[in-house]
């Protein structure tokens, strides 16, 4: 399982490498490959667990990313681009998190308007990895903040 850390003492997104239980330490690399070690458990940090789906670019989605949303049936086609030119109406954005057992998202105008990543997915739901709620709060949709 490939685990990612917000460290506050480095104030960086970091994958984690290694996890040593016996001494409480864990060891992460940034996107450069510098390695950091931390204590375990997070005393400066947090873990984000991936939640097993991939956005349209096929990106790992994890805890606490926040993501643009939008409807299957939401969508304008723009044969220039790599993603579907959004209509205003169709977009939103959302936190990735841990809620009822399941890593949850807005999936507004379905079912319900808060559901299980996978499950919104399926209902035709797509969705974009913009940023993280500790490098990107300003990205924040407002009511959603309380993680």
């Amino acid at each position: 399982m490939k685990l990612k850390t917000w460290s506050n003492s480095y104030k960086k997104m970091l994958e984690v490498v290694t996890m040593d239980y016996e001494r409480d330490i864990c060891t992460a690399r940034d996107a450069e490959g510098t390695h950091y070690t931390q204590p375990y458990p997070m005393k400066k940090g947090v873990l984000c667990n991936p939640t097993g789906e991939f956005d349209v670019k096929g990106r790992e989605i994890y805890q606490h990313d926040i993501l643009i949303g939008w409807h299957a049936s939401d969508y304008d086609v723009d044969d220039d681009e790599d993603l579907p030119a959004l209509n205003k109406r169709g977009k939103f954005t959302t936190l990735v998190q841990f809620r009822g057992g399941a890593y949850a998202v807005d999936a507004p105008g379905g079912d319900y308007d808060t559901t299980a990543i996978g499950w919104a997915m399926e209902a035709d739901f797509f969705y974009r990895i913009i940023g993280n709620k500790f490098e990107n709060p300003d990205l924040l949709p407002n009511s959603k903040s309380n993680d």
